[in-house]
Formats: structure tokens, C-alpha cells, sequence
């Protein structure tokens, strides 16, 4: 679910959660100190691309952020979409690992990769989903 609504195709966006995690009473054991302030100034903003003309050359796309440069349209949108260049906003209270994405974190905790897991340690993911579950469901 989280990953779906952190594409921004529904009407639920990646900043809206991101807010909503902020927000939830369980915050502090996940959000690195300090993201909130960031969040909520917009530095969620997506990049674009821009097409890079070659005379000569096939056409190519490049990355605003990086100027990378991509053979084909799809390449760069996939570049994009990674997490390359969102802050780590989230972190595991377990392990301190930083993740970009609240789906990523959500991940590492069902992974069983460290300690925290979903309900073990704070149980503060467990206690987010369930706070997003009801905010979202409203």
C-alpha cells in the first residue's frame, strides 16, 4: 500500500504521507531529527527531465538534479523514481538505518534485518501504520 501511494498516482501523495509521519504521536523514534522542518518546507519537490540535443547524436534525456544523461525517455523516468536524490527522511529505531521512503522502512522491518522488526522493540512502525491506516481512511 505505501508504495502505491508514494508513486503520486492517486490522490494521496508521497508529501501527504510524509506529513502524516510526522504528525503521527510515534514520530520520534523513526523520523531523523531535524527531516520534519525539511518536509514541511517542500523538499519533496520532483525532479525532470530535460531532452540533451547532440548534434549527431540520438536523441538523449538527462536527470535536472545529476545531468546524467539517458539513451531512452523510460531510463531516466526509472532514474527518477529511485530514491537517489530524495533526503533520507526516515530511520529505523532499531538499527539507525536511513531510508528515503517510508515504504523502504516498512520493508526493512518486515525483513527482519535487525532488531525492531514490525512489533518488536518501540513498535512504533506497527503503531504508524495503524495511525496511517486511519488517517488515510477518512
Amino acid at each position: 500500500m505505501l508504495a502505491h501511494l508514494e508513486t503520486d498516482a492517486c490522490t494521496t501523495t508521497r508529501v501527504k504521507l510524509d506529513l502524516l509521519a510526522i504528525e503521527c504521536p510515534y514520530s520520534k523514534d523513526y523520523v531523523r531529527p531535524g527531516s520534519e522542518k525539511h518536509l514541511h518546507n517542500g523538499g519533496r519537490k520532483m525532479y525532470y527531465s530535460k531532452a540533451v540535443i547532440h548534434r549527431g547524436l540520438p536523441r538523449r534525456f538527462g536527470c535536472s538534479k545529476c545531468d546524467v544523461e539517458f539513451s531512452t525517455y523510460g531510463a531516466m523516468h526509472g532514474h527518477l523514481r529511485l530514491t537517489v536524490h530524495h533526503p533520507l527522511v526516515y530511520q529505523c529505531a532499531g538499527c539507525e538505518m536511513q531510508f528515503a521512503d517510508l515504504s523502504a522502512l516498512v520493508s526493512h522491518a518486515e525483513s527482519l534485518a535487525c532488531e525492531e522488526g514490525m512489533s518488536k522493540g518501540t513498535g512504533s512502525i506497527a503503531q504508524l501504520l495503524r495511525y496511517l491506516w486511519l488517517k488515510l481512511e477518512k
